[in-house]
């Protein structure tokens, strides 16, 4: 939470209200999904999204918190991985099954 001081005044001048805005913090994730239906189709893409939301329910996670796709500039969310790629592992990332 930040204060902003709006105008100068008395500490004994009491005040039925205060002014703040509460921070901001937007995590993205990185998902590899194993499919063989087209997982850009909406339905699926909203079945997966239901799923997600549901494990952030069971952990109480949903206060104040938003998950919403990343459309790329293609208008795709999800991409084909290349055949020829290698992939570099991030031992701090965290996995979890859906």
């Amino acid at each position: 939470m930040t204060l902003r001081l709006a105008v100068t005044a008395e500490c004994s001048s009491i005040k039925p209200f205060f002014c703040y805005d509460l921070p901001t913090v937007q995590q993205t994730i990185s998902m590899k999904v194993k499919s063989s239906q087209e997982v850009n189709d909406p339905a699926i893409m909203a079945a997966i999204l239901e799923k997600i939301k549901e494990k952030l329910e069971d952990r109480r996670m949903t206060e104040n918190i938003t998950v919403n796709w990343r459309v790329h500039q293609d208008g795709v969310v999800f991409h084909k991985e290349k055949e020829n790629t290698t992939t570099v592992v991030n031992k701090e990332r965290k996995t979890c099954d859906l």
